[in-house]
């Protein structure tokens, strides 16, 4: 059972084992480079989180410059819009004091004209507008200001007799007279009814001038087109207001949500930096209590090693001392066996000379019979080489010779082979035995002949082999 088992060699099993290693190496190398370009790309992606956080704040104080600037400038709208108002209310007062200057004027000017008193009798003309106004006790009050032109006032009393009511009547365009409204004298028409007549409709109007009528009543209209504007322009600066307080608590919701945010991420952190604090702290009051202890310890090595350095130091210099000593002693000493053993090198330097002239006087025997033996031997090798080409001439004409006897011999055999098929072949009989016991003598002879050659060829061939053998070792 064992001696079928396959036999696994050490080698193979080795280098089994280093690729597979190498493999694991090289994947190893391959998840640490992987790792290593995922931290750099996750540096850059820190790196572009950090510019956007910048460029997001960044951003964020722009739109809060901008909504200040915009908030400011709706204010400068307002402002210049109030101007404006306050400009076009002072146009219109001084429009008025133009008005009022020219009645002023045209009142002047009629000074130098006679007075006359007009009375206007309508006929069943009724007004377009009625207003009443009470007057208590038969009492007149002064009420009989501000009306354009075209109103008037009546006086009527009333059904009971004790009590007396102001009509404005308000007429319409047509039934005004078509002169211009500075060239009219400003009148005031005293209807009166008496309550004796109940049937018939008896109007007396009297026209009694009042002087500010136009210019009142002009101030009215623009004090009211400039309350007017001036609700509109606060409805819309409240509006405004209100909305950009709307838009100010939202961003100050997201606001103080974003800064809930990082004021618990901070807290979080500020309370892992307490806890490695506390960490770094309490380590660093153990190391500088063991600090304290190795450093107590290493003072007491250092005296011990102090006075251990004074002891060795002292027996260094006795050292030194014996030293020098033992030196010169030993310097004494050399010299001496120097000298001794230059005296005796002297000797033997003399007796090798000696040795090396005679050494040389045998180097030039040797040198001279070796000269003797090489030119014998170079005569030797002229005479092989010599009979070393002879013996290849001859090889060479043998082999032609011989080349020439086989390819004969050949075929004679190949002759015999042919007449020996055709006789099997025909089944033709021998004519004698003679020529069958002749043919078999050929052939033998033929065959010795040839393995005569064949050993004639080998031994050639080793004496050729033996020579250019000899011709390479010399």
């Amino acid at each position: 059972m064992l001696d079928d088992l396959p036999v696994v060699h050490r080698d193979e099993v080795d280098k089994g084992l280093l690729g597979y290693y190498k493999q694991k190496i090289d994947a190893h190398e391959k998840e640490m480079l992987d790792y290593i370009n995922k931290v750099d790309e996750i540096s850059v992606s820190y790196k572009r989180v950090h510019d956007l956080e910048w460029e997001l704040r960044r951003r964020e104080s722009e739109i809060v410059s901008l909504q200040e600037a915009l908030s400011n400038a709706q204010l400068y709208i307002f402002d210049e819009r109030e101007r404006a108002m306050k400009l076009q209310h002072e146009n219109d007062t001084l429009r008025i004091q133009e008005l009022e200057d020219r009645r002023k004027i045209r009142d002047l000017l009629s000074l130098t004209q006679p007075i006359t008193q007009e009375v206007t009798y309508f006929k069943d003309c009724r007004p377009d507008q009625m207003t009443k106004h009470m007057i208590f006790n038969k009492t007149m009050k002064k009420s009989f200001a501000q009306v354009p032109h075209n109103r008037a006032k009546t006086i009527q009393p009333d059904k009971r007799g004790d009590e007396i009511y102001i009509e404005e009547q308000i007429s319409s365009a047509s039934e005004t007279s078509p002169e211009p409204v500075a060239a009219q004298p400003k009148q005031v028409k005293l209807n009166i009814k008496t309550p004796t007549v109940p049937n018939q409709r008896v109007l007396r109007t009297v026209f009694m001038p009042n002087e500010k009528t136009d210019s009142l009543v002009l101030q009215v209209e623009s004090l009211q087109t400039h309350l007017e504007e001036q609700q509109k322009l606060w409805q819309e600066k409240e509006q405004s207001l209100l909305e950009e307080r709307k838009v100010r608590m939202e961003e100050d919701k997201l606001r103080s949500d974003k800064d809930r945010e990082i004021i618990e991420k901070l807290q979080s952190e500020i309370q892992r930096v307490n806890i490695l604090h506390t960490k770094t702290t309490r380590e660093y009051f153990v190391l500088s209590h063991n600090f304290r202890i190795t450093n107590k310890k290493q003072k007491v090595e250092i005296d011990q090693l102090r006075s251990e350095n004074s002891e060795k130091s002292s027996q260094v210099e006795d050292l030194k001392k014996r030293t020098k000593k033992e030196a010169k002693q030993l310097m004494n000493e050399a010299r001496e066996q120097s000298e001794e053993y230059a005296k005796h090198f002297r000797q033997q330097t003399i007796s090798r000379e000696k040795d090396l002239v005679q050494l040389q006087d045998e180097l030039i025997v040797n040198k001279e019979n070796y000269e003797n033996k090489l030119q014998t031997l170079q005569r030797k090798y002229d005479d092989v080489n010599r009979s070393y080409k002879e013996l290849s001439q001859r090889r060479a004409t043998d082999l032609e010779g011989f080349n020439k006897d086989v390819s004969t011999l050949r075929a004679k055999v190949k002759a015999l082979e042919g007449k020996l098929s055709k006789s099997i072949s025909l089944n033709i009989p021998p004519q004698t035995y003679n020529e069958s016991q002749r043919f078999q003598e050929e052939q033998m002879l033929i065959q010795e002949h040839v393995n005569h050659l064949k050993l004639r060829l080998k031994n050639i061939n080793k004496v050729v082999k033996k020579k250019t053998i000899k011709k390479k070792v010399k």
